[in-house]
């Protein structure tokens, strides 16, 4: 159906849209009820959503109606794409959020006459409540637990278009109020978006130098007592591509330009395989980290992955295997369960799969990841050596592993979400600790998600098609930290702006407050 002179769609179209993605829902998603009460209540759910659609209605106003069929499921990977999401306005609000606890801290400012604000903690939005705020959230995105709420507030506060649903409002209103305690005082500050957000004029700072780039890297530190690694990237890394290459993934053409503009910038080669070859190179990174960890006899690995919004995680087995050689990679696989919905938009997306058994089971569920067992030491070996880099590690080191530390330290935030989390969870395994903010995915969770574009609004649903159970019988909605970074340990670390990386330290025995020294 087409839209109507006015722009907008007639009942009967919006009400077949709202039953297009919940048969989309149904029919890709793992658990397509988890966040229902079984599938009743999801039908339930669209039913009401279908008889309280009006007559007629804009694409914006079937959206607000229709994206909670999606953040339903309480699954960050899936969500109705807004109308607005390749919208030319980039104003935003001259200030950012940091999540720290349930609270909302001041991280940065654009506007110098702000700057007395940093460190703030919000309140309230337009006479609003944070708590208000945060349940609104969830009705727009799919939330995993509190602190994912908390992230995702700070996104909508900050990101001006956005503003508008947030506050159930038309459009966003044309200055802001917003409440904060500064220390210790309560102030309303009214602030106008800006598109004048390159650099900040002022925020949290670090208390020490950090590794440096935009890919994988580390950095050794307390005379080489303790090391830390950041992943970087993860939706850029060479391995990453090849795997997905031998696989025959469709994702690679979409992907592996952007990751080559991030990270190189000239004009790319022809072939993909010449592009993907000069990517950032997860393997050679930890080969030359753990080599330098050998070298310097450190106590202490610190996997730095606060803020990392994921991409792909089998870099994850690529450090477990210089840690712990396949015996680590077998006790990482062993923890962790996957089931994939191997439906055709997930076989186009991400290759065929290597188990072969969702041609025998009628809902296209491909088990072998998830069934008491899981894959045999073979069957690692020959799913990660798919990646050259990884088979170049095979062929250089023992598989008893090269180097294994001390202790193994994942500092986490509310942003480290998917892949990220990945590596707080599945680290658990060869005795990794997790300190800093939660993370704001689930111990279950889902990821690969797949599209489909609305017949009439034209909006897109996307839709995870794997489950993940990420540590063994997982429990709650949160992977519980060992050390966590309340507010009042970021007041004693005055609110420096690598406040959990120092509690990683202090939590090792390394610094007991101090900013440690890089090697």
């Amino acid at each position: 159906m087409t839209a109507n002179d006015d722009g907008t769609f007639d009942r009967d179209a919006l009400a077949a849209d709202a039953r297009e993605i919940g048969e989309f829902v149904e029919a890709v998603h793992p658990e397509p009820y988890i966040g229902y009460d079984g599938r009743v209540d999801l039908h339930a759910t669209l039913e009401c959503t279908v008889r309280e659609l009006p007559k007629s209605a804009t694409v914006e106003e079937f959206y607000r109606q229709a994206a909670p069929l999606v953040t339903g499921l309480d699954d960050a990977h899936s969500l109705l794409r807004a109308p607005d999401a390749d919208s030319e306005d980039d104003r935003t609000l001259p200030l950012s959020f940091r999540v720290v606890g349930e609270a909302l801290y001041v991280e940065a400012v654009a506007d110098a006459g702000l700057a007395n604000l940093v460190g703030g903690c919000l309140l309230a939005v337009e006479g609003e409540s944070v708590e208000a705020l945060a349940e609104r959230v969830g009705r727009l995105r799919g939330i995993e637990n509190l602190y994912h709420g908390r992230q995702r507030l700070g996104t909508f506060v900050g990101e001006y278009r956005l503003l508008g649903r947030l506050l159930s409002r038309e459009t966003p209103p044309e200055s802001v109020d917003l409440r904060l305690r500064v220390d210790g005082e309560e102030r309303t500050v009214t602030v106008e978006p800006t598109t004048d957000t390159d650099e900040p004029a002022d925020e949290l700072v670090e208390s020490f130098p950090h590794p440096e780039g935009s890919g994988p890297r580390y950095r050794l530190y307390e005379g080489g007592d303790a090391a830390v690694f950041v992943p970087g990237d993860l939706s850029g890394y060479r391995e990453s591509f090849e795997a997905a290459m031998a696989a025959g993934a469709g994702r690679v053409d979409d992907l592996a330009p952007e990751a080559y503009e991030r990270h190189v910038g000239d004009d790319p080669p022809e072939e993909m395989a010449d592009l993907v070859a000069e990517l950032p190179s997860m393997a050679e990174t930890l080969a030359a980290l753990v080599e330098a960890m050998e070298s310097a006899d450190t106590q202490t690995l610190i996997v730095d992955v606060r803020d990392n919004p994921g991409g792909d995680s089998q870099f994850v087995f690529h450090l477990a295997y210089l840690l712990a050689g396949f015996d680590g990679v077998e006790r990482l696989a062993g923890a962790m369960k996957a089931v994939k919905r191997r439906s055709d938009p997930h076989r186009e997306r991400y290759g065929e799969g290597d188990l072969g058994t969702a041609a025998e089971n009628h809902a296209d569920y491909d088990l072998g990841g998830f069934l008491a067992g899981g894959e045999d030491s073979e069957t690692l070996r020959k799913l990660l050596t798919r990646a050259e880099g990884f088979a170049d590690l095979v062929d250089a080191n023992d598989d008893d592993g090269r180097y294994d530390p001390d202790r193994i330290v994942v500092a986490t935030s509310a942003g480290t979400m998917s892949s990220g989390f990945a590596v707080a969870a599945q680290l658990t395994a060869l005795g990794a600790e997790v300190v800093g903010v939660p993370s704001g995915q689930a111990p279950i969770s889902f990821g690969e998600a797949v599209t489909r574009e609305l017949s009439n609004t034209g909006l897109t649903a996307r839709v995870a098609c794997s489950m993940y159970h990420w540590v063994p019988d997982p429990d709650g909605r949160v992977l519980e930290p060992d050390a966590e970074l309340t507010p009042e340990r970021f007041e004693r670390y005055d609110r420096a702006a690598d406040a959990g990386l120092r509690l990683a330290f202090d939590h090792a025995g390394h610094t007991n407050g101090e900013p440690p020294t890089p090697h």
